[in-house]
């Protein structure tokens, strides 16, 4: 009984694959495969809830296709997956089921999908820091963002997340997990599927820095400022968009610690990385904002 687990979301109308991985104390044998789900919630499954009816000699992944009907009954609902060594006859209180196994799990049903981001882009923008750009439907009214670090049980949850969103004080080389939990208005949370990161690695000789450099204006839109302590000379400035493209460089920019970029109305409006090169190889990157 694994009710007390929620697995599955699922949308009316909407066509979804259920894998079955079979396992075998010694040899592998042909099995029977049933699968219901209670749409209506009654508490019974009948037999128009049969989604999966499958005799397979094989040991390997078994896979069925279902629909959720369109009349499917809103909210929690269960489950049920058997298999059998002997031919299986029905969800329950069958006299020659033998040798095999039942299971049980709780699944959600909502009546349209709230398009909850499906893919990631992670660039990694300073020694702790990773940016994170993700797409998501316009139906949306806000989405929250889980993470934790893999092998921690509790997750920390930010609230109200923009794309794209930085993460700060990361633990150096650490692997992250990340989930997305969308809101649409009249429907029910839905939650991503799991994605994974790697925190930036570094060590005792990486070359990023962090000097006293003043940028500005904030948010700019034709020009930017770059101003530095009279000692620290820049090698080159590169402006780089969320997803690690380079979309501004300028190499020795007269070897002064005091810079005008110029000509940045070509730019698109968005959020970018700026990053100063010094003449020592070290750099520091910084957020800047384009109107």
């Amino acid at each position: 009984d694994y009710r007390g687990t929620q697995i599955g979301q699922f949308v009316r109308g909407e066509m979804y694959e259920l894998d079955i991985f079979p396992g075998f104390s010694s040899g592998a044998f042909a099995e029977h495969y049933l699968a219901f789900a209670d749409w209506n919630q009654n508490g019974v499954y009948e037999s128009s809830e049969k989604i999966l009816d499958l005799k397979s000699p094989s040991d390997g992944i078994q896979q069925g296709q279902f629909i959720v009907p369109a009349n499917a009954t809103l909210g929690l609902s269960s489950m049920r997956i058997l298999m059998g060594f002997q031919q299986l006859n029905g969800p329950c209180n069958d006299p020659q089921f033998e040798f095999g196994e039942v299971e049980d799990y709780c699944i959600e049903i909502f009546s349209e999908n709230c398009n909850s981001p499906d893919s990631v882009k992670v660039d990694s923008i300073g020694r702790k820091s990773v940016a994170l750009a993700f797409k998501y439907g316009a139906a949306l009214d806000k989405i929250d963002l889980l993470i934790r670090k893999s092998g921690v049980v509790l997750w920390d949850t930010l609230s109200m997340v923009l794309s794209p969103i930085i993460l700060d004080s990361l633990d150096n080389c650490a692997d992250y997990e990340i989930q997305f939990l969308s809101r649409c208005s009249g429907l029910t949370l839905l939650k991503s599927e799991i994605f994974f990161f790697k925190a930036p690695c570094n060590s005792s000789t990486n070359n990023f820095v962090t000097t006293s450099c003043k940028i500005g204006p904030v948010p700019f839109e034709a020009s930017l400022s770059i101003t530095c302590e009279k000692n620290i000379i820049i090698e080159s400035i590169q402006i780089v968009d969320i997803f690690g493209n380079a979309s501004y460089e300028e190499l020795n920019p007269n070897d002064s610690s005091d810079i005008i970029l110029t000509n940045l109305n070509v730019l698109p409006p968005g959020l970018y990385f700026l990053k100063i090169i010094f003449e020592d190889s070290t750099y520091e990157v910084r957020k800047v904002i384009k109107f």
